[in-house]
């Protein structure tokens, strides 16, 4: 047995990375980070493939 077996048997029997994700990163964003929109949207046209969001300024 090698140091991952040992890793794994031991992870198994403590239950250890079933809630949390395979692979952590980037987790979820922070409370005041947002997506970088032109400004607000007016309307939405949809569309084949997801449509058209229209912007305040573009």
């Amino acid at each position: 047995m090698d140091g991952r077996d040992l890793v794994r048997s031991v992870a198994a029997v403590t239950g250890l990375g079933q809630s949390r994700p395979r692979w952590p990163g980037r987790g979820h964003a922070a409370p005041g980070e947002r997506a970088r929109v032109p400004g607000h949207a007016l309307g939405a046209e949809p569309g084949p493939g997801g449509g058209v969001v229209r912007f305040e300024r573009s």
